[in-house]
């Protein structure tokens, strides 16, 4: 393997092999697919807590850096139809 040197530290670059067919790794992807359908039954999330979380993973997306705020626009304007607002905390109240 190919060894580069950064900031005084060395590090070892693995070759990774692609999987352009499909055909390599079937017993582990098996074994992904039954952890993340176990995973996917026990989590049981509304379609309103689904929007909750897309909402506010898009709205992090636009303070991590300006250039998304332009981009997703539509789709935090679409969800923030769907989503209810927040009940009032005691101080609003």
């Amino acid at each position: 393997a190919d060894v580069e040197v950064v900031a005084g530290q060395e590090l070892k670059i693995k070759e990774v092999e692609v999987d352009e067919d499909g055909s390599k790794w079937c017993e582990q992807k098996a074994q992904v697919v039954t952890a993340l359908q176990a995973f996917e039954s026990a989590v049981q999330v509304s379609k309103e807590e689904q929007a909750v979380h897309v909402l506010q993973a898009h709205q992090a997306l636009c303070q991590a850096n300006e250039a998304n705020a332009m981009r997703f626009q539509d789709v935090i304007g679409f969800l923030q139809k769907d989503v209810p607002p927040p009940p009032p905390t005691s101080e609003e109240k």
